[in-house]
């Protein structure tokens, strides 16, 4: 595993942790939205502080699925046979740390 994945893996797990540590805390209705004033705007029940997790994890699943597939994005240069292994290595490692 490389380092972004396990910084990654382990961001989400922290705020899997969070969200279970503070859940018998919290209250049944929490703010979801904030408006401009920072006064809270909009209500939901505390099953909603549940997307972040989920969406994070979605997102870096997704970002590994795609980067098995370098050759299928789109480069600022033409790739040729010469660059190709160099394009390949630079997108995979972007895609890295756009996953941590």
């Amino acid at each position: 595993m490389a380092a972004a994945d396990t910084v990654a893996v382990l961001a989400i797990a922290a705020s899997v942790q969070l969200v279970v540590r503070a859940w018998m805390d919290l209250p049944d209705r929490i703010p979801v939205h904030f408006g401009l004033n920072g006064q809270p705007d909009a209500w939901g029940g505390k099953g909603a502080l549940a997307i972040g997790p989920i969406v994070s994890l979605a997102s870096v699943l997704l970002l590994a699925i795609v980067n098995r597939s370098p050759h299928t994005f789109n480069y600022p240069v033409a790739v040729t046979p010469e660059n190709a292994q160099r394009q390949y290595a630079i997108a995979r490692e972007l895609m890295a740390q756009m996953r941590a």
